[in-house]
């Protein structure tokens, strides 16, 4: 499913679980296959973020999952600046690693933003720096799961695959703004 932004079109794919993902359709990845990082261990394996296989069927099916169209009024309302928070439902896939990055990332207030050092220290794992930018890299549920609340420790706004000027853009619509290089 489709749903217009300020920012564009933001595609939402999901199971009957739950979402999958979300994400600027201008971002989409040409190789949606899952691979692990080279040089990190197995606990700490990074896979795309594109979608499992069984999404692609979801899709073709006449019925929308539920989740998909609750996380699309959700989206809207968040745009037009009536929703802080985010109920649907979430069939997220990843490594363990990952997925306490991601789950990290859901604690992050509306209007508030952390650094990359404070996610690994949340997670347990302080020097992990690069792999839990590498993990908020791969998030496949843009703005619902908030990767573009995490910024660098001197206050700048770090990176953002949907690119700096979709994250200043969500960062401002939630009342923050982080100094630039």
């Amino acid at each position: 499913m489709t749903v217009a932004t300020p920012l564009g079109p933001v595609e939402i794919y999901g199971s009957p679980q739950g979402v999958r993902a979300i994400r600027f359709a201008r971002a989409r990845r040409p190789n949606p296959r899952m691979e692990n990082a080279p040089g990190l261990s197995d606990d700490e394996g990074v896979r795309d973020s594109p979608l499992p296989g069984d999404v692609e069927r979801v899709l073709r099916d006449e019925e929308t999952p539920a989740a998909v169209r609750h996380a699309a009024q959700q989206l809207r309302e968040y745009f037009e600046g009536r929703r802080r928070e985010f109920d649907f439902a979430l069939d997220l896939e990843g490594t363990p690693f990952q997925l306490a990055v991601w789950r990290c990332l859901c604690t992050i207030p509306y209007g508030e933003t952390r650094s990359y050092a404070w996610v690994a220290k949340t997670i347990g794992r302080p020097t992990a720096l690069r792999a839990v930018g590498q993990a908020i890299g791969r998030n496949p549920i843009s703005i619902a799961v908030p990767c573009h609340r995490v910024i660098a420790s001197d206050g700048s706004y770090g990176g953002y695959t949907g690119g700096l000027d979709v994250k200043r853009f969500l960062l401002r619509l939630e009342g923050v703004e982080a100094r630039t290089r």
